[in-house]
């Protein structure tokens, strides 16, 4: 809030014709840097909260751009523009680490799932396997089943030569 603060005190003695262009752009996106970071805050999900942060940090560095090009054009003195341009690289600094904290932490929350998916093609596999063991062992005794949508009219239990392939079907209305 403080970047959006001073930018407005910088920007207060602009002339007139600026206040559609660099006045107006310069104050939406300092603005914008903390209101995304507050947004940012109230969400509960690290992927929204990223979003929000990386956002931010997009707006400050259009705020940045905006002051290179005012200190350019001589409407910001030289003292204002250095004071302004360390509180960017202090803010730029501190949303670095809050982005690699956060990234951080997803990526370590990640791993449990990863072991889970792992876990769980382990079991299917060892059940397609079993499944198919039955199938050489006695193809009598395994129900008439298929992988259609819709089901076929084969009667005759499945063994390892006719077992059925998924089949997908597309019915418009």
């Amino acid at each position: 809030m403080d970047l959006a603060e001073q930018v407005f005190a910088i920007t207060e003695p602009l002339p007139r014709k600026e206040d559609y262009g660099l006045t107006s752009q310069i104050r939406g996106s300092a603005l914008s840097v903390s209101a995304n970071i507050a947004e940012g805050f109230g969400r509960h999900h690290s992927k929204d909260k990223l979003n929000f942060y990386y956002a931010s940090r997009g707006s400050l560095a259009e705020t940045k751009s905006h002051l290179i090009y005012g200190f350019k054009v001589h409407y910001f003195k030289s003292s204002e523009f250095t004071r302004l341009a360390q509180l960017v690289e202090n803010v730029w600094e501190e949303l670095n680490k809050l982005i690699a904290s956060l990234t951080r932490n997803l990526n370590l929350n990640l791993s449990p799932n990863l072991i889970f998916l792992d876990l769980s093609l382990d079991l299917i596999y060892l059940t397609l396997n079993s499944a198919l063991t039955c199938l050489r062992a006695s193809p009598a005794r395994i129900p008439v089943a298929s992988w259609s949508r819709f089901p076929t009219a084969s009667a005759q239990p499945y063994t390892e030569d006719n077992f059925p392939t998924p089949k997908y079907r597309w019915r418009f209305a």
